[in-house]
């Protein structure tokens, strides 16, 4: 099952297969986003997709071989503005769960992304996309993308302490008032 939202409108459009999936999307803007009440990045809920769009450095027949090599299932999709003389077109890769959290999304888009010449513009939650054609694109079945954890700070802590902040520890509740 996959989730997309159309630009302005919170309820998200369900697509049950690959066949829904690309008929949204060929005919409709779109977004691979879950939104709140708006396309803003406070607003983010979910994804069940990771999309590239890729306009230089990469044709459809190269990225169809990079996708064969990782063994993913993917879709390609030219950009409305996409010529046989100059490449222009996304790739999505539905996720093996649903994504919640925007650092996740992060972190798996940029792993994603080291296989790949994406357009550094288009990777914010924001992002929807024109319809498109499947005319020179692919469906390549293989295992679905799995999230990337974000990493956590290097200190080894669950926490992402603010540059300046002090940390008080103590044992008893009298060495931190003093401590304060």
């Amino acid at each position: 099952m996959y989730e997309v939202s159309y630009p302005n409108e919170a309820i998200p459009t369900l697509a049950s297969t690959e066949d829904e999936l690309m008929e949204i999307i060929c005919h409709n803007a779109w977004s691979p986003f879950r939104f709140e009440k708006y396309r803003r990045m406070d607003d983010f809920i979910s994804t069940d997709i990771i999309a590239f769009d890729i306009d230089d450095g990469m044709d459809i027949g190269e990225a169809e071989q990079v996708v064969n090599k990782l063994g993913l299932t993917a879709l390609c999709l030219p950009s409305p503005s996409h010529k046989e003389e100059h490449h222009k077109f996304r790739l999505l890769f539905p996720l093996s769960r649903t994504i919640y959290d925007m650092q996740e999304f992060y972190s798996t888009y940029a792993k994603l992304a080291e296989n790949f010449p994406v357009d550094p513009q288009c990777k914010d939650s924001c992002r929807f996309y024109f319809g498109s054609t499947m005319e020179d694109g692919f469906w390549i079945e293989g295992k679905l993308l799995d999230p990337v954890p974000p990493e956590k700070p290097e200190n080894g802590s669950d926490y992402d302490f603010e540059h300046g902040e002090h940390v008080i520890v103590g044992e008893e509740l009298e060495e931190l008032v003093e401590a304060l």
